[in-house]
């Protein structure tokens, strides 16, 4: 671990053990957090009268709220589930995107890429590890203040397992999407536990190649989804029941790892099974010292982002999840007791409906490809050097919504600031975007700008890390090169309103309509625990506990 990690470790363990914290009850012996990937609020009201397996269970015993949202603009993965670990927002956990750009080393960085691990057993992929992180989570709390207490965290995506179990995790693992392994780095160990080893040998993703994917229940139970055939979905033509797994392939490649298999629902039920051999090998919930651990539902981004949240596949996927929680819990019931646990369910952000979906409902809506804001910054730039009379444009480099300038004379970065106000001009011009911000605008501590988003926007910015130019599209449009499929990111409602359901043990169950954000989930955690929390997080404890 690099000196820095310790000593922000250190000064944590310090100011837990000042602040002291004394459980208003018994502490579970074992937390799980639940992190659907996508999962829109509105999903528990359009599914869940034919839900009968965990969602229902935690829709029925836990306290329920409806009305949560993460507070920050770029609601991305990275962020949000940073966010519901530490309890701050973007602007103060440093993952301010699923990658930013690094200006020391004139490249973008990915949020939990280092190059100073390596996966264990795969020396070829690159390195992943929770580095860039620069606060501690509700874990790491725990584990400084019970070091006997243990940590773990798994899912699909490398960045989700890595943020959720952060800096001191016992163990984090995520699903390789070369060759379909569940594998770790070697900033948390050298070598696997032979019970991991077992499970790569015994539950092979490949054993699912060939078979298919069809619904779940008789078509009929599908009526909160529309019509299964929609030309918005997928590539435009495979968008029906059933999905072939594997494709016309004769065995499995790269390919089959890489996007076939993460894209059905048998993914994180993978993970899912995974998680329970997890809980018996590490002997989670055992004892006096109260565990975490968190579990990441990545498929179901993949799956949201083809079809869409109205598909029949997006149902489909939730009944399937419901069915496997339920067993998950069942499992849990049997080897940690029901009243031992305590289970927190939410997500990292929503998603926004295809646009053909809202053209179909008269609504404003559309896409723009990334390409077209790329030419349009870029002659920007050139027109604003030559006013300012530097020799040559900057290079304007893009990701998402985002743009960095590239000089090669260093004396010209003075000319920063002004050459990103000439190009926030030009692209707020196009008339799919709604506000360009400027590094200035981010960054500024104390402005009266009244603009509607500009505070979600600032959480969403760390000096060290925004981009000189940050775009809001309207309201309805996404920016995509394809003509298909959907996506998030925005700060509008469809893409910061999760669930968040907390039921077990001491929990008392109700609806929730007030209004709260995914800050406050990871204090609410540590109360569960009573573990002591930093005195200055972004989030506060919601008010659960039955006494």
């Amino acid at each position: 671990m690099s000196r820095y990690l310790i000593h922000l470790f250190a000064i944590c363990a310090a100011a837990l053990i000042q602040a002291g914290c004394a459980p208003a009850v018994t502490p579970p012996r074992l937390v799980v957090v639940v992190v659907v990937d996508q999962m829109r609020a509105d999903y528990l009201d359009r599914f869940g009268t034919v839900f009968t397996g965990g969602l229902a269970r935690l829709m029925r015993d836990g306290a329920v709220w409806t009305n949560v949202h993460h507070d920050h603009g770029i609601t991305t993965t990275s962020p949000g589930q940073a966010t519901l670990a530490t309890g701050v927002h973007p602007s103060r956990s440093g993952i301010v995107g699923n990658e930013w750009y690094d200006r020391s080393a004139r490249r973008y960085v990915y949020s939990v890429a280092d190059s100073t691990a390596r996966l264990v057993g795969s020396p070829a992929d690159s390195g992943r590890s929770p580095r860039q992180l620069l606060r501690a989570t509700v874990g790491d709390w725990l584990k400084a203040q019970s070091w006997k207490s243990k940590v773990f965290s798994v899912a699909l995506k490398d960045r989700t397992a890595i943020l959720m179990g952060g800096l001191r995790a016992d163990g984090v693992y995520w699903y390789n999407r070369r060759n379909g392994r569940i594998v770790t780095s070697t900033y948390y160990r050298e070598e696997y536990p032979s019970w991991v080893t077992q499970f790569n040998v015994t539950h092979p993703p490949e054993a699912f190649f060939g078979t298919t994917w069809d619904r779940m229940l008789d078509p009929d139970a599908y009526g909160a989804s529309r019509e299964d055939a929609f030309a918005g979905e997928h590539d435009g033509q495979h968008t029906t029941f059933p999905h072939l797994i594997g494709g016309s392939e004769p065995a499995p490649t790269e390919w089959y790892f890489r996007y076939t298999f993460p894209r059905t629902p048998l993914a994180d039920e993978h993970m899912l099974m995974f998680a329970r051999q997890l809980v018996i090998a590490e002997d989670l919930g055992s004892d006096g010292n109260p565990d975490i651990l968190f579990v990441g539902c990545s498929a179901a981004d993949f799956i949201g982002h083809l079809y869409g949240p109205l598909s029949q596949e997006v149902q489909d996927y939730y009944l399937r999840l419901d069915r496997a929680l339920g067993e998950f819990f069942d499992f849990l019931d049997d080897r940690v007791g029901r009243d031992n646990y305590v289970v927190v369910l939410s997500s990292d952000h929503g998603v926004l409906l295809l646009p053909q979906e809202l053209w179909r409902q008269g609504k404003e809506a559309g896409r723009i490809r990334g390409t077209e804001l790329s030419a349009v910054a870029q002659a920007a730039a050139a027109r604003a050097a030559g006013d300012l009379g530097l020799a040559s444009p900057p290079r304007v480099r893009r990701s998402w919504l985002q743009f960095v300038f590239e000089f090669d004379d260093a004396d010209d970065t003075v000319h920063r600031a002004a050459l990103g106000r000439a190009v926030a001009a030009a692209l707020k011009a196009l008339p799919q975007v709604h506000e360009a911000y400027t590094y200035e605008d981010l960054t500024a501590r104390y402005t009266t700008d009244q603009r509607e988003y500009i505070e979600a926007y600032r959480h969403s910015s760390h000096p060290d890390r925004t981009a000189d130019i940050t775009l809001q599209l309207e309201l309805g449009y996404l920016v995509t090169s394809s003509s298909s499929r959907t996506s998030h990111g925005s700060p509008y409602w469809y893409d910061s309103h999760v669930p968040l359901i907390v039921a077990g043990r001491a929990v008392r169950p109700g609806i929730h309509e007030e209004p709260r954000f995914t800050v406050d989930v990871a204090p609410t955690i540590a109360a569960l625990l009573g573990v002591a929390i930093p005195d200055d997080l972004d989030g506060r404890s919601l008010d659960l506990i039955s006494r």
